[in-house]
């Protein structure tokens, strides 16, 4: 399982939106990505430095905090077309930049 980042950019500010369902990541996905309510997939992009935990089952952020995969989530930031990153295909439609 691997994590879509980006680089955050100094005095961009925060955006408002907010994503609410599901972090999910199972060892044959791709990537990690949310589901919401009515079903609904997209790319969470997380920012550059985060990792993954020892046995997969939270993500750390730069900052320390850690977000359990496989449970409900609630999380701000903004949404994009852009993955971000250099993927070799677009795995989703939309994608989700957790605020950094």
């Amino acid at each position: 399982m691997n994590l879509l980042t980006y680089t955050p950019v100094e005095d961009q500010g925060s955006a408002e939106a907010a994503f609410e369902g599901r972090l999910i990541g199972e060892s044959s996905d791709q990537y990690l990505y949310g589901e919401d309510a009515n079903g609904g997939r997209v790319g969470i992009v997380f920012p550059e430095g985060t990792t993954l935990s020892l046995d997969d089952e939270e993500v750390i952020l730069p900052d320390g905090t850690r977000i359990p995969i496989n449970t409900e989530v609630s999380l701000t930031g903004g949404y994009s077309e852009d993955p971000g990153s250099t993927v070799p295909e677009r795995p989703f439609e939309e994608y989700f930049y957790i605020n950094g």
